[in-house]
């Protein structure tokens, strides 16, 4: 049960909700901050127990199969162990302490749960706190120029003449910088060959010296410095991967798990280890954008990338 109190803990830093298959889930809920009647509510985080979703959603499953250095299959049965040893020490002795989430409560056949403590202890323990407005709009308000120790009653004035100075000397700073590097003016074009381009294109321009003097045919050692070597295609080196495993049927069971996913999901394998791969490209930005779009963060937000040779 200690284990299990502790994936979710550290699953609810990342995720809003946390399924445990079976059993219920555990959902983050956040307030922002209000203003109400004068005074700033600092903003709140509780996590509540809703026992109507138990579906199973692979997100603990992974938790266990990674933390545990398991394939999938064992890391969810793992999983399951842990959440019928939970069910079981609750209704034999109807309450037990969840980690540092609170205690869950079985009782008339349904289970409850009460958190350690309420949304206003929790914002409270993070540093956050209620401030109240002036009440008179003639009070005086911190002057932007000040700094105000609330531990040591102590005030550090700075001096917006010093603020300003030392803007005006980093522009400076930096106008002296771009001036000082080297600039270059040269309007040389960037061309794919072996020989000088430059050369080849002054000389098909320049005149000819007498138009009855026959052409020279090219040597042999010209027609082979002109030939121009083809460019070698860039390996697919970069590999998105959404999970990783030990034996190539549970690659094959992932993937059957996310058959509508959007993405092509292919098998990566390395040194003895099988990877899914939603994406192979010779591009690292390629990569890197598809990881942080939306669409792909919904579907697989613990995916890395990772370059193979």
């Amino acid at each position: 049960m200690e284990n299990l109190s502790r994936h979710i803990e550290y699953l609810l830093l990342r995720h809003d909700c946390v399924v445990v298959p079976g059993f219920g889930a555990f959902i983050n809920i956040r307030h922002s901050a209000r203003l109400d009647e004068g005074v700033w509510i600092a903003p709140t985080r509780e996590v509540r127990y809703n026992a109507a979703v138990n579906h199973d959603d692979g997100l603990l499953a992974s938790s266990y199969a990674r933390k545990l250095e398991l394939p999938y299959a064992e890391g969810r049965e793992a999983m399951r162990r842990a959440v019928s040893l939970l069910t079981e020490t609750l209704r034999a002795e109807g309450e037990v302490t969840f980690g540092h989430l609170g205690i869950m409560q079985y009782c008339g056949g349904a289970v409850t749960f009460v958190p350690r403590m309420n949304s206003r202890s929790a914002s409270a323990m993070l540093g956050f706190r209620d401030v109240a407005m002036p009440a008179d709009e003639s009070e005086e308000l911190p002057k932007p120029a000040e700094i105000v120790e609330e531990a040591t009653g102590r005030q550090i004035p700075v001096s917006r003449i010093f603020i300003r100075t030392a803007v005006c000397l980093v522009v400076l700073a930096a106008i002296a910088v771009s001036m000082l590097l080297p600039e270059s003016r040269s309007e040389r074009i960037d061309r794919a060959a072996v020989v000088p381009v430059e050369r080849i294109i002054e000389k098909s321009h320049a005149p000819a010296a007498t138009a009855a003097a026959p052409a020279e045919e090219p040597s042999e050692a010209a027609e082979a410095a002109i030939e121009v070597e083809e460019a070698p295609v860039a390996a697919e080196n970069y590999h998105l991967i959404v999970a990783t495993f030990k034996s190539m049927e549970d690659a094959r069971t992932f993937m059957q798990m996310h058959p509508e996913s959007g993405f092509d999901l292919h098998i990566v394998e390395a040194r003895g280890m099988y990877r899914v791969s939603a994406l192979s490209t010779s591009s690292s930005e390629k990569a890197f954008n598809m990881l942080k779009s939306k669409a792909f963060k919904e579907e697989f937000d613990q995916a890395w990338i990772w370059k193979s040779n």
